[in-house]
């Protein structure tokens, strides 16, 4: 399971190596502050990664909804 591979602190590149190119990314930033939250979604699950400037800050992974699905 690529989820697994996940660890904090991964650089954008390495989990992008792991996934592959995410389906949707949204963020901003304050200053020198950006947050990024970048989804990959399957016919099962929806994982999302939240990146700190460059770096995996959180990680979750959920099943897929109906209300996803569609």
């Amino acid at each position: 399971d690529n989820y697994a591979k996940l660890d904090a602190g991964m650089s954008r590149d390495a989990v992008h190596a792991v996934l592959g190119k995410p389906d949707e990314a949204t963020g901003g930033g304050i200053g020198d502050l950006t947050m990024t939250t970048e989804t990959w979604a399957s016919s099962k699950q929806v994982i999302s990664v939240t990146f700190a400037g460059d770096k995996l800050a959180l990680k979750n992974i959920q099943p897929k909804t109906k209300a996803q699905a569609n």
